[in-house]
């Protein structure tokens, strides 16, 4: 997002600015009992916050939720009042988003109780210190009959230097998807210059096979060649896998 703030006509219309710090949407945090376990920077994107959040998941149960579909009220109240419409005052956005998420808690609370009891959260890890973790997610459209990939760089202070989403018009495999979306990886780290990179999936079996692990499928060998090759040309370069969780930012840009 870019320009000036349509609705307040003074500050820069940023996403922090949109959905934490213009008036209107001070409206509807103040009302709430929502509270944050950290500030928000006004530089941080949106990926930054929800990836901050997944990370005291374990600590406030229900606090995505709340917060994304508060942010999702915002964003509709803010289009209604571009288009000249009447707006909602913040605690009257806020009273519909909750009651949509306790009626979503409601229906999933024993699958969410036991999906965190089975499962530890997982969370990014930063790379080695001097070193850029170079996220990539693979996604399939079945129904367009398209794939595309979503790349994140960031250093070892989880700042983030660099994201990508491509997409391909032409159907592919999951395998095959997730193996040029880590294509798509190296040649963007490449591209942006770093120098020292971990590049990391989500697809076991993708990082079986670049680590020896495994035997290829025939129909991605040639892509994986491909990219060792081109992986090769850093100065220090590894390989690493993550669960769905640690890597919720590639995805969502896939």
């Amino acid at each position: 997002m870019s320009g000036t703030c349509e609705l307040c006509k003074k500050e820069k219309e940023t996403i922090c600015h949109l959905f934490w710090f213009y008036d209107h949407a001070k409206g509807a945090w103040t009302t709430s009992k929502l509270v944050l376990p950290f500030k928000i920077p006004p530089r941080w994107s949106f990926l930054d916050v929800v990836e901050n959040l997944l990370r005291w998941e374990d600590t406030g149960l229900g606090l995505l939720e709340k917060v994304i579909t508060v942010c999702w009220g915002i964003w509709k109240n803010r289009n209604v009042l571009r288009l000249g419409g009447k707006g909602q005052a913040g605690r009257t956005l806020l009273r519909g988003a909750m009651h949509l998420v306790d009626d979503f808690l409601a229906a999933n609370e024993l699958k969410s109780r036991n999906r965190v009891k089975a499962f530890p959260i997982m969370v990014w890890q930063p790379p080695s210190r001097g070193h850029y973790k170079v996220n990539t997610d693979g996604a399939v459209f079945s129904n367009r009959k398209q794939a595309g990939a979503g790349v994140i760089i960031r250093d070892d202070s989880g700042e983030v230097v660099a994201e990508l989403s491509k997409k391909w018009k032409c159907p592919l495999g999951a395998v095959k998807a997730e193996a040029k979306a880590l294509e798509t990886d190296v040649n963007f780290a490449r591209d942006v210059g770093v120098r020292d990179i971990e590049l990391e999936t989500d697809s076991l079996e993708i990082y079986n096979a670049v680590q020896g692990l495994a035997s290829s499928l025939s129909s991605v060998a040639n892509v994986l060649a491909g990219l060792m090759n081109q992986a090769s040309s850093f100065r220090q370069w590894k390989f690493s896998h993550t669960k769905r969780q640690g890597n919720v930012p590639a995805h969502v840009l896939a």
